[in-house]
């Protein structure tokens, strides 16, 4: 049923922690998966950049082989075949269009939880995904 899992990630231990269920779950249905590193734009407030490109870019992936090397093998200690993939740009649209790509079954990730008026306020990766995606998604509430 599950074939193809799509992991999005960004170095966060909010985001890192659908991993054991994501792992679980490829073992289930004998899935491979794909961990998808995004470093997202640099964020503006009130239209200006709040660092430059190039060291946005270089901070938000410093310990991104690291860490992507460490969740690589939480899934290889399962047994569960796994890929990595990099991108750069709005996570949402992003994870949208790997998961096409890739042709995922299913994207497994981490939601913040957040409701009414901080959602809307504070915008929604997850909930745009769910919107905007042709497959399931699994949602595991961060704690």
């Amino acid at each position: 049923m599950y074939r193809h899992i799509l992991v999005p990630l960004d170095g966060s231990g909010i985001a890192e922690q659908v991993v054991p269920h994501v792992v679980e779950l490829a073992k289930a249905f004998s899935s491979e998966s794909t961990i998808f590193w995004i470093t997202p734009p640099v964020p503006r407030v009130g239209g200006v950049p709040v660092a430059s490109e190039e060291r946005w870019n270089s901070e938000y992936n410093e310990n991104a082989d690291g860490f992507l090397h460490g969740v690589q093998a939480q899934f290889e200690a399962g047994g569960v075949k796994v890929t990595t993939l990099r991108a750069h740009g709005a996570p949402a649209q992003l994870i949208v269009d790997q998961a096409r790509s890739l042709g995922a079954d299913i994207i497994a990730m981490t939601t913040h939880g957040r409701g009414g008026i901080r959602r809307v306020a504070l915008g929604s990766v997850a909930d745009e995904v769910v919107r905007r995606v042709h497959c399931p998604v699994l949602l595991v509430r961060a704690s």
